[in-house]
């Protein structure tokens, strides 16, 4: 085992014994024994300050993302845990896009498909679809994906959206991730987990909701504060990451909360 438990996204051998390896959060390690041991050359053990989890790519708040990691510092990951809705595009450079604002790193599932007209509004049909891909196992599928992610990335915070009338797919999900939190802590749960690819278990602190847009309460992102850091404001910042999505994500002129 490395002692990092965030993902490693290459490795290089230059004989049977001598290799590196570089992931997430600027990590590099290298190893003199073949794999056996590994020894951090940058980085040492860094996880997510931060998470978010929203359920389509034009969810993903870019705002958030630029204000606490690419101003603040703090590091972020997003995560999608539902493959494209019918009609999108099959793969989005959605980590390039994060990466681009400051965040860590992103990514999304592939067992759970979007791909039928209306699903996110019908709950039990939603469920009945997903169950054909989960070989009827879906609670467990669902939370051990939201688990991994949870140790995986260690966030002391999660953030998630507020679903709005109707929207069955993000309270679905924001229901299975409140499970996932409170399974993530427990040893019982998921043994495999350590057993197969060293991850403790993790406790997360707290977790936050994105409102709708024009709510009044909470903590608001004004998309016309200026960024010392970046010598932009936040939402010409953020409107980077949008223009690599091939949308208007980002460039919204709205404040969040």
């Amino acid at each position: 085992p490395t002692g990092q438990t965030s993902p490693l996204k290459k490795l290089f051998f230059r004989n049977p014994q001598e290799g590196w390896a570089v992931g997430d959060f600027g990590t590099i390690l290298s190893t003199r024994d073949g794999g056996r041991t590994w020894h951090f050359i940058r980085g040492g053990v860094r996880r997510a300050a931060w998470m978010g989890i929203s359920t389509q790519p034009e969810h993903i708040s870019f705002p958030l993302v630029t204000k606490l990691s690419g101003e603040l510092g703090y590091r972020g990951v997003w995560f999608l845990p539902t493959r494209q809705r019918l009609g999108a595009p099959r793969s989005l450079p959605i980590e390039a896009a994060l990466l681009e604002v400051g965040g860590s790193s992103g990514g999304e599932g592939w067992q759970l498909p979007i791909d039928l007209p209306d699903l996110e509004v019908d709950r039990d049909r939603l469920i009945a679809h997903w169950q054909q891909f989960a070989e009827d196992n879906l609670g467990e599928v669902v939370l051990g994906k939201l688990v991994t992610q949870i140790r995986t990335w260690q966030p002391s915070a999660i953030v998630l959206e507020q679903p709005r009338d109707g929207d069955a797919l993000t309270t679905l999900l924001n229901e299975a991730v409140l499970h996932a939190i409170a399974q993530a802590a427990e040893g019982s749960r998921f043994p495999q987990h350590r057993e197969l690819c060293a991850l403790p278990t993790w406790k997360v602190e707290r977790v936050y909701y994105r409102l709708p847009p024009g709510s009044l309460t909470g903590v608001q992102i004004d998309p016309f504060e200026f960024l010392p850091r970046r010598g932009e404001t936040v939402g010409v910042y953020a409107s980077v990451a949008g223009s690599l999505l091939g949308s208007a994500t980002g460039s919204d002129t709205h404040k969040e909360t």
